[in-house]
């Protein structure tokens, strides 16, 4: 699914390429790795390789490979 020839997907990563959307918008990997600063540091490493996706958009394809590789920089 696409909307003005952006794959609705993309906006998880990059929700600045949708004009529609508020400035804001934080995107998928950095609102992870904004929880895990939450967290004391010696629990960080450990929970980024225990991330859970749920949820409706957790089934497109995809989404796992693109989120483990967005990940993989911060670990």
């Amino acid at each position: 699914v696409s909307v003005g020839g952006i794959a609705v997907p993309e906006l998880l990563f990059n929700p600045s390429l949708f004009p529609a959307l508020p400035k804001d918008v934080i995107p998928l990997p950095k609102l992870i790795e904004k929880s895990l600063k939450l967290l004391p540091e010696e629990l960080e490493k450990e929970m980024l390789s225990n991330v859970l996706l749920a949820g409706g958009a957790s089934a497109l394809p995809g989404l796992l490979q693109r989120l483990k590789k967005e990940l993989k920089s911060l670990g």
